[in-house]
């Protein structure tokens, strides 16, 4: 990332279990960064407003195969 947030303390989730870990980290202008902790690569990033849209409601979706 350009940003440096490489070099940054990124957290995990509270909510993230073992083997599905996200983590996040606070972003310039009060944005939140996101990111797979298994595999680091794209970062999303969140406007504030999204973000505490995101964190008011968590639920968990589960994910079945088609068929």
């Amino acid at each position: 990332m350009v940003d440096g947030s490489e070099r940054a303390r990124w957290r995990k989730s509270s909510y993230s279990a073992d083997i599905n870990c996200v983590e996040f980290l606070p972003g310039p202008n009060r944005t939140v960064m996101v990111r797979d902790s298994k595999d680091i690569g794209p970062t999303l990033r969140f406007a504030p407003a999204a973000w505490r849209a995101f964190t008011a409601n968590p639920t968990f979706v589960e994910r079945r195969p088609a068929g």
